[in-house]
């Protein structure tokens, strides 16, 4: 059996081929969104909910 080569840190995140990471992260970039979107609608839910206009902890300018 042979010993398992590990992959050169080329920026492949641990892929060996161009490829695969290419894929990966494209798939996992569509599950951050995927992420990002259903917490968004969790957090508008809940302030439409209790009467939250979301103003609290917005930048303010300052003089």
């Amino acid at each position: 059996m042979e010993p398992r080569r590990q992959a050169e840190p080329d920026g492949a995140h641990g892929h060996d081929d161009e490829r695969a990471a290419l894929r990966y992260q494209h798939r996992s970039a569509e599950g951050d969104r995927a992420i990002a979107d259903g917490l968004d609608a969790l957090v508008q839910a809940d302030q439409k909910r209790n009467g939250d206009d979301g103003a609290a902890g917005s930048l303010v300018p300052v003089a």
